[in-house]
């Protein structure tokens, strides 16, 4: 266990003969906890590897925090994903797509990989991508919702489609 993953680091650090960094889980009087652990050889006066130094820093705060947010940030794809309405997110300097969900896939006819660091001007007509523009422009300009309630879209296939969209900035 425990005792058996120490040995083993300090092995490979008295072997290598340097300092080598290593994440250990550690059972304290409160539970579990994760280190970052800095192990170095330490030398007598002829240079001669008598023991093993550790630095310990305790991250397991940084550690739940992390597993929380990858376990909020599944659950938001999750939800987005299966939303039966079109989903998309660009970013706001060069208004390039960062995520488009299922239902904008089958919409467009373009997969959200196709899609990625891309902008309007990529897939869509000019005057298509310019009516985007100006709308995305306004919508950041005000820092307000922007209520389309008619806005045409050639997909991938060639077809029409009227959309009412919503821009907000994020």
């Amino acid at each position: 266990g425990q005792a058996a993953q120490f040995g083993a680091h300090d092995l490979t650090v008295l072997e290598a003969g340097t300092a080598m960094e290593f994440e250990e889980v550690a059972l304290y009087a409160d539970g579990l906890h994760t280190n970052i652990v800095v192990k170095f050889p330490v030398r007598d006066g002829l240079g001669h590897i008598y023991a093993t130094g550790g630095i310990v820093t305790d991250i397991t705060d940084r550690k739940n925090t992390e597993d929380e947010l990858r376990r909020s940030e599944a659950f938001t794809a999750s939800v987005i994903d299966n939303l039966p309405n079109m989903v998309f997110v660009k970013d706001a300097k060069d208004l390039r797509f960062a995520r488009l969900n299922k239902a904008g896939e089958r919409l467009l006819g373009y997969s959200e990989r196709e899609l990625l660091g891309k902008n309007g001007y990529d897939f869509f007509t000019k005057a298509e991508a310019d009516f985007f523009t100006a709308n995305d422009r306004k919508t950041l300009a005000t820092g307000r919702l922007l209520d389309i309630p008619e806005e045409p879209i050639k997909t991938r296939n060639g077809v029409i489609r009227l959309l009412h969209t919503k821009k907000i900035p994020i």
